[in-house]
């Protein structure tokens, strides 16, 4: 039997290898891959798996009108012909036999029934109570799920019947197709919507493991502005998504049973995926945003990424002259497209062209940025020199005396990951203190400081620790829990030609 499984992905290139090694060892031999707004290096994983699996890879265009269907009805009219069975799923969901080995034993029960498509269950996962994202396996880090009469679990996705050609197509969600015999569950109960509030899901032969949340610090700078592949305009998921999907009521075991076939599988492929710099993603730091000042003349962004900020900015203030700097010549290019002018170069050894596109800027942005820098201190003296006294700079810095971090280092778990607060990258480490004195001893005043702090889980119960930790040292407790509170730093200085 040929099983097919189709994707459309965006920025999942840390968890993609996982991901089709499950599937295959489930059964799938054709993979189908779509790459939408994808600023990370998907697009080099996928062609090392490619190396290892049949998997057809397609780049979405980001101005695609609802891509997730675009992307799903080329999948079935190209490849459906070729396989018996294709299943379409999203990235953080992963389909399995609830008790079978392979998903085709489960499949042939259902091939001679009068069916075009099989429904398949959500079991939605919630964060497993992570804050910054882990660095093990989505299937290992995330093992708590809300309880199995969770309303959201009532949500299908479909298995479909191949060889139906133009008689099968997608109907306006990503959960449901249109077909001639139409779509049942396990059960034999007929489908007719992606969401069948009125049925308790069945797991007996297939679940679906939607790994919705991942860690607050995924919603917070990923997730939450993401939007929806299936569904027209921008969509925001509010705090209360959040607060609604965050469940770990209770804990499933089913899916681990792979956990050493996966590892095993991923020793023998040879992935290269390291990455320079922090995966560039469309979500600019919003505080950054709101500080500064709207129709300035001239401003200079250190870092672009992908440019998201320049493009926010850039929609308000079309008159502007938005200049980009960019070490990583892929983020170089993407940045072109918002900016009025990219310069590729390293802003710790910055060439005369760009020191002199300094000396009439209003403003400077390092929004996450210092902390890659190997000397920061060394970067400001010189900035401090080249820029007007009417200019100003704005820099977000993590924050190292985070309770998440203080908390990390009480249990011997100070353990890099891909972004967060130990991003991997970061070279310099920040408290408030020092990155105050940062500024104040490199050649500037600071004009304002203003915390990021977001509502992570237990947050309260770790600051009441702080506090108390605080007092036994006879510190200042409330210095200590707001110090330990704010996940960064957004701080705006002006030069200071006394101290140069």
């Amino acid at each position: 039997m040929k099983l097919g499984i189709c994707t459309i992905q965006r920025d999942r290139a840390k968890w993609l290898a996982e991901w089709v090694v499950f599937h295959h060892l489930v059964g799938f031999t054709h993979f189908y891959i779509y790459l939408h707004k994808c600023r990370d290096n998907s697009q080099q994983v996928v062609a090392n798996l490619q190396k290892h699996f049949n998997i057809q890879c397609f780049e979405v265009a980001d101005d695609t009108e609802l891509p997730q269907l675009v992307s799903y009805h080329h999948a079935y009219q190209e490849y459906g012909h070729e396989i018996d069975w294709m299943a379409f799923i999203d990235g953080d969901e992963f389909l399995y036999p609830s008790t079978a080995d392979q998903i085709g034993d489960v499949l042939e029960k259902f091939n001679y029934q009068k069916i075009s498509a099989l429904a398949v269950y959500w079991q939605c996962f919630g964060s497993s109570g992570h804050v910054e994202d882990p660095n093990g396996l989505i299937i290992e880090d995330y093992q708590y799920r809300a309880k199995l009469d969770f309303l959201p679990n009532r949500h299908i996705k479909s298995i479909v019947r191949g060889h139906q050609g133009q008689n099968c197509t997608t109907i306006g969600n990503a959960h449901l197709f249109n077909t001639i015999h139409g779509t049942f569950d396990e059960q034999l109960r007929p489908i007719t919507s992606g969401w069948m509030k009125e049925l308790e899901p069945s797991y007996t032969e297939l679940r679906i493991n939607h790994y919705a949340c991942q860690s607050y610090e995924f919603f917070t700078r990923f997730k939450k502005n993401s939007g929806a592949a299936d569904t027209p305009g921008h969509i925001i998921r509010p705090d209360s998504w959040w607060d609604e999907y965050n469940n770990n009521d209770e804990h499933e075991n089913a899916i681990l049973r792979y956990i050493p076939l996966i590892r095993k599988a991923l020793k023998t492929i040879t992935l290269q995926t390291p990455m320079n710099q922090t995966p560039a993603t469309d979500i600019f730091n919003q505080t950054v945003f709101d500080e500064t000042p709207k129709n300035l003349n001239k401003i200079v962004e250190i870092g672009t990424g992908s440019g998201a900020l320049a493009n926010a900015y850039k929609k308000i203030s079309p008159n502007t002259t938005y200049i980009g700097v960019e070490i990583d010549a892929g983020y170089a290019d993407l940045s072109k497209r918002y900016c009025d002018k990219v310069y590729l170069e390293n802003f710790e050894n910055p060439s005369m062209d760009l020191l002199n596109e300094l000396s009439d800027a209003d403003l400077v942005i390092f929004s996450d940025v210092l902390e890659h820098m190997y000397d920061p201190w060394k970067v400001l003296d010189r900035l401090s020199n080249a820029l007007p006294t009417s200019s100003s700079v704005i820099a977000s810095i993590p924050n190292t005396q985070h309770w998440s971090l203080q908390k990390a280092i009480l249990a011997g778990n100070l353990t890099y990951t891909d972004s967060g607060l130990l991003d991997r990258t970061h070279i310099r480490f920040f408290t408030k203190k020092t990155m105050l004195n940062l500024f104040t001893e490199h050649g500037f005043n600071i004009a304002n400081i203003v915390p990021r702090i977001f509502d992570f889980p237990n947050q309260d119960e770790h600051l009441s620790w702080i506090k108390s930790n605080a007092e036994l040292f006879n510190l200042d407790a409330q210095d200590a829990i707001l110090d330990a509170a704010a996940f960064q730093f957004v701080i705006t200085a002006i030069p200071n030609k006394d101290l140069v």
